[in-house]
């Protein structure tokens, strides 16, 4: 009776022959989603354009960006401060060797189906030692509607991740109840960690819900102390993850994220989706993917798991523990339907952190995943045949696939949203952060003292500046996202400012020393005071007490994993296994490193004053010494004013052949951030980093060519004087670049 938990339960060719079967069922639930365009222009695309702006970090040479400069039209958010980033990060397998956004996303979807599909399997070949009831459960969760759902309709990344992980959370912690081996304790505590990882909210009641399972099996079966190494994978998951999870919900207080989520400004909270026992389960004979009917529990799908609830009182072949567990995947089931009724409101009402799931339906996940258990459990009963099992999971898949694919077309769902990888940018970024695009407001730095829309448009006639600063002398040494190193020379003190919004864990060095930052202007931006003489200044984007804390709880679980692994390596005399895991460590360790050192791109200083109202202090071009037509060229410049500028003033590129700078062959006008950031909004003694692109024409024929730069008043159409160093050309014109085309 116990070989079946211990590992003698093998699989074999019958095994083989059910994957295959289940990779032909994720090609035909997945195949549609692979047609032009994506689930949707709310979740689906804010994940694509997180993914979008993880890729811009590591080139630009930060590996973490809990703050992203992108959002916010270049003031910067705490992104992966609170949202999850497991998901970028998998898409980033896919985004780093070339292939679109887009498809990277969708790539990272079908991947999250395949280890979903097999991590039911998986659970339920081992629980049931049975491939039929293996291969029926697994059917059934990947066509489960809210799996679906969540691919199709909704686009929701990171929740897809967190739901292909769960079959595998409850697998390696069942397993620990009987199996003392390291190898299942570091699958629990990596899944654990994942799956806060991949989606916080789903985490919240699926950790629990899975520790409470394991708890109780233990107890039922009159072995309390089995769930001691359960419990300790629990608690190594949380560690290994609390450099994330910690901090986000430590310093949630830092940003408008409560407000949006469950405040009485927010989308929408739990209470506002609660239902009548009559609206309860969708009942439709095909599966809805639209209109409010589409958050519905499938009848289809509670009715036969209902069924395998009854038939667990005539089950013979499964042994107790088994039927143990199906009990309790009933219950949970069960249990999830009924906190769906308004009933339960006072659930949800009274637990404040639970809130922040917004959507009580989100736990249909865990709900399809005890149906589909429940479900497989049926081809276990005894009957006489021997094609009565074959004939069962033959007959409910199919009813199944038919009921849930039916309408599953992209050209059924009204919500599915036309756009390719190739209109993935900074600049639609921002146009639809203008319009108020959640990406940039659900994560909005408290500080921020308006709408974090009104960030691109000009400062208000009724709003003040702060007061001018006499020009001290600037020079740029390195310039990152996070990360703003200069020599500063004055000869009185002067506060100097930086174009991010103020969030706890910016800090200013002087000579390597620490000086207090703060928050000013109605951007928030971060401001320090400089001393008087000449001082090294660095502004960085550090941690805070709470970070440090939960990064270093995190380096001691990944630590204490690596050793208690390795030890185990070196006493099995796997040696070469040994070798090979701390190659992989080393590199996963050093990739930081790597990306950084990417992002290091030399800064060309300059001191260009433009009218005496702006101040060119370097500027980054493209690294490329030539180009092909078509290809667009990158410039980022780097500004400081001395008062906030009387003019949102227009900054011109003209690309002009190398010879003969009259000769224009591609131009563009634009206000600083590609248009999306005036200058009246900035602040006096502001230190803003600023980008633009140009095309090189299609037909532009081979030769030397080079970037000039300009700017000009709008009011008057006149290009401000330049004075300083640096190519100054006839017409107040800055040469920045000179390449070839081929």
């Amino acid at each position: 009776m116990h070989e079946r938990y211990n590992g003698a339960n093998r699989w074999n060719h019958r095994d083989l022959l059910a994957i295959t079967l289940l990779g032909l069922g994720v090609f035909w639930a997945m195949h549609r989603f692979w047609q032009p365009g994506i689930a949707s222009d709310a979740d689906m695309l804010m994940a694509i354009y997180r993914i979008f702006d993880l890729h811009d970090a590591w080139q630009r040479g930060v590996f973490y960006p809990r703050i992203s400069p992108n959002l916010n039209f270049g003031y910067g958010a705490p992104l992966f401060q609170y949202y999850p980033p497991l998901a970028s990060y998998v898409a980033m397998l896919f985004v780093a060797p070339g292939i679109g956004y887009v498809e990277a996303a969708k790539a990272t979807f079908m991947l999250a189906t395949v280890v979903a599909t097999l991590g039911v399997y998986s659970y339920g070949r081992w629980l049931f030692n049975n491939q039929i009831a293996a291969w029926l459960s697994a059917v059934t969760f990947l066509f489960s509607p809210y799996f679906l759902l969540n691919v199709y309709e909704r686009g929701a990344l990171s929740e897809t991740i967190g739901l292909a992980l769960l079959p595998w959370m409850f697998l390696f912690l069942h397993k620990l109840l009987y199996q003392s081996s390291i190898a299942i304790f570091f699958g629990a505590s990596v899944t654990v960690s994942l799956s806060i990882l991949a989606h916080n909210v789903t985490a919240l009641f699926v950790v629990p819900a899975a520790g409470l399972f394991i708890i109780l099996i233990a107890i039922f079966e009159q072995q309390p102390r089995r769930m001691l190494l359960p419990i300790m994978a629990i608690v190594t998951g949380l560690g290994l993850s609390a450099f994330y999870w910690l901090p986000a919900i430590g310093e949630l207080g830092y940003s408008r994220a409560t407000d949006f989520m469950i405040g009485d400004v927010g989308a929408s909270t739990v209470s506002q989706h609660l239902v009548e026992p009559a609206t309860l389960l969708q009942w439709s004979l095909v599966t809805e993917y639209a209109g409010p009917a589409r958050f519905r529990f499938s009848g289809l799908q509670a009715l036969i798991a209902t069924i395998g609830v009854i038939a667990l009182s005539f089950q013979t072949k499964l042994i107790r523990r088994a039927i143990i567990a199906l009990w309790l995947l009933a219950a949970i089931l069960v249990i999830i339907l009924l906190l769906q009724l308004g009933w339960f409101r006072f659930f949800w009402d009274g637990l404040p952190l639970i809130r922040f799931i917004q959507f009580s339906w989100r736990l249909f996940g865990l709900a399809s995943f005890a149906a589909s258990i429940l479900i497989g459990s049926l081809v276990c009963l005894s009957f006489g045949s021997l094609w009565w099992p074959r004939l069962l999971a033959v007959t409910v898949s199919l009813s199944l696939i038919v009921s849930s694919t039916t309408r599953l077309s992209p050209d059924m769902l009204p919500g599915w949203y036309q756009i390719d990888s190739s209109q993935i940018s900074k600049l639609e970024m921002f146009e639809r952060g203008k319009n108020g695009y959640a990406l940039f407001t659900d994560y909005t730095p408290s500080s921020l003292q308006l709408p974090a829309e009104e960030l691109s448009l000009p400062r208000s006639a009724s709003e003040s500046s702060l007061p001018s600063v006499q020009p001290p002398q600037l020079s740029i040494r390195q310039l990152r996202p996070d990360y703003f190193e200069l020599i500063s020379e004055s000869s009185s003190a002067y506060p100097l400012r930086i174009h991010r919004t103020y969030f706890p864990g910016w800090q200013a060095l002087v000579d390597g020393q620490e000086v207090e930052t703060f928050p000013s202007g109605a951007p928030a931006v971060v401001t320090a005071i400089i001393p008087a003489g000449q001082h090294q200044v660095i502004f960085e984007f550090g941690d805070t007490l709470l970070r440090l804390v939960a990064v270093s709880i995190s380096m001691v679980a990944v630590l204490g994993m690596i050793v208690v692994i390795s030890i185990h390596l070196f006493r099995q005399r796997r040696l070469a296994l040994l070798a090979v895991f701390v190659l992989a460590i080393g590199i996963i360790g050093g990739s930081p490193l790597i990306i950084a050192n990417w992002g290091e791109m030399g800064v060309r200083k300059q001191q260009i004053s433009f009218g005496d109202q702006i101040y060119l202090l370097g500027y980054r071009p493209s690294d490329s010494s030539f180009i092909r037509p078509g290809e667009t060229i990158t410039l980022e410049l780097f500004w400081w004013v001395p008062e906030t500028p009387p003019a949102d003033y227009t900054v011109f590129l003209h690309l002009t052949q190398a010879d003969d700078d009259s000769v224009k062959i591609a131009q563009i006008d634009k206000q600083p951030m590609m248009g999306y950031s005036a200058m009246t909004r900035w602040e006096s003694s502001e230190i803003v980093d600023d980008f633009y692109t140009i095309q090189a024409p299609l037909d532009a024929p081979p030769g030397e060519y080079a970037l000039l730069l300009g700017a000009y008043n709008p009011n008057t159409l006149q290009n401000l004087p330049l004075k300083g160093t640096g190519d100054i050309l006839p017409g107040d014109r800055l040469r920045v670049m000179q390449f070839r085309i081929e």
